[in-house]
């Protein structure tokens, strides 16, 4: 973990040699605990303390605070109190510190956290807010107060990374984006009638009050591009979007997905969607991704479009394990929803699809396609209820 803190290399060998790494960093943390040495560089806003509760209190609709380091202890709270839900604040950190989340961070409007050293939510960490990013990527201060979509073009430290562990909850219908070029989640993530995005890459346009990320590249400097959920997702009648930027040819793509992913269709309006893409990336899928309601089933997108069609980036390679349950199902009342499996070279499938249909509704629609190879186990289930199963090759 060296780098996360200056207080490391001042702890004494025997308490190094006590303590696991995770322990090590709350501790490093704990000696810069709250955000310090805050400069307010755009905008109007005030910065106050009482105890273990930092306020800051944003005056105009955008403000931008430079930091030397952006760190909350386990028992602490740093709240921002904006003007309205719709309001943005950018918060910068100068130091050469990794960001510890390991308290409460609160917020009724919008926060960005910009540290090129990377960012870290602890297990104890919560984090209740309008909407979040958390990027190591930086924009130019004019950029952000201006109107339209964010374009975040400086790049952070090669290995940085973004790391969820804690709690991050979103108002209805905001927005939370972890954006580095090595991304994870092993927490919670809750976005209800939003967006939850994960994003492998340092060069990314941003629209806060509408589409989310919409742009997404990498640059040179990247050394490794991942992203990895072990934890849950949930985006009631909403998106869930995982997504690698185009990998150069002498670094990896990998995108990891254990744990689960829930978008679950809440009403005919708003139907939940997963999309999970990257070009020439590689997938594997082992958890349970499901965006069903009672309805009607959603979508699921990995790999890329329905026959390789729409938007979604193509990746390279495609696994579905075993132990992977893929649902776009109607539970009450309503049509199947869409699952497609896609990969440019090769698609493995071993798991499990269900786009089932209920009551007066449709059987819904699987794909399980591989542009030059398609394999299926004998593992393999898959269940639309009287719909279509397509297999190509």
């Amino acid at each position: 973990m060296t780098g996360y803190s200056s207080a490391h290399t001042r702890m004494t060998t025997t308490r190094l040699l006590c303590c696991s790494s995770l322990l090590a960093l709350t501790l490093a943390a704990s000696a810069h605990a709250n955000p310090q040495g805050g400069q307010v560089v755009r905008g109007s806003a005030g910065i106050s303390e009482s105890g273990k509760t930092m306020t800051i209190h944003q005056h105009s609709d955008k403000a931008v605070i430079d930091w030397n380091s952006f760190n909350i202890e386990l028992d602490e709270h740093t709240r921002f109190e904006q003007p309205s839900a719709g309001s943005a604040i950018l918060n910068r950190v100068r130091g050469d510190q990794a960001s510890q989340i390991l308290g409460r961070l609160s917020a009724n409007g919008k926060v960005v956290l910009v540290n090129p050293n990377g960012v870290h939510f602890g297990p104890n960490a919560t984090v209740d807010v309008n909407s979040l990013i958390a990027t190591t990527s930086d924009i130019d201060n004019d950029a952000f107060m201006a109107d339209g979509s964010l374009r975040f073009t400086e790049s952070g430290k090669p290995g940085a990374k973004v790391v969820n562990e804690g709690m991050i909850t979103a108002a209805e219908a905001g927005l939370v984006g972890l954006v580095a070029p090595q991304v994870e989640n092993h927490g919670i993530i809750q976005a209800r009638l939003g967006k939850v995005e994960m994003a492998s890459g340092d060069r990314f346009t941003l629209d806060l009050y509408g589409d989310g990320l919409v742009e997404i590249g990498i640059s040179d400097e990247a050394a490794e591009q991942l992203i990895r959920n072990t934890g849950s997702i949930s985006a009631e009648g909403g998106t869930i979007a995982i997504t690698a930027a185009a990998a150069r040819e002498l670094v990896d793509s990998l995108i990891q997905i254990e744990g689960e992913l829930k978008a679950p269709t809440i009403t005919e309006h708003d139907d939940g969607r997963i999309t999970i893409a990257g070009k020439d990336a590689d997938i594997a899928v082992s958890g349970e991704l499901d965006t069903s309601g009672e309805h009607g089933g959603g979508t699921i997108e990995i790999g890329g479009g329905k026959q390789g069609q729409g938007p979604l980036p193509w990746a390279d390679d495609t696994t579905i394990t075993e132990t992977a349950s893929l649902k776009a199902n109607a539970t009450h009342d309503g049509d199947g929803g869409e699952v497609i499996v896609w990969a440019k070279d090769r698609t493995e499938f071993a798991g499990t699809i269900e786009a089932k249909g209920a009551g007066s509704g449709k059987g819904g629609f699987a794909e399980t396609s591989g542009k030059d190879t398609l394999k299926v186990t004998n593992t393999a289930s898959v269940d639309t209820g009287g719909g279509t199963w397509l297999l190509d090759p």
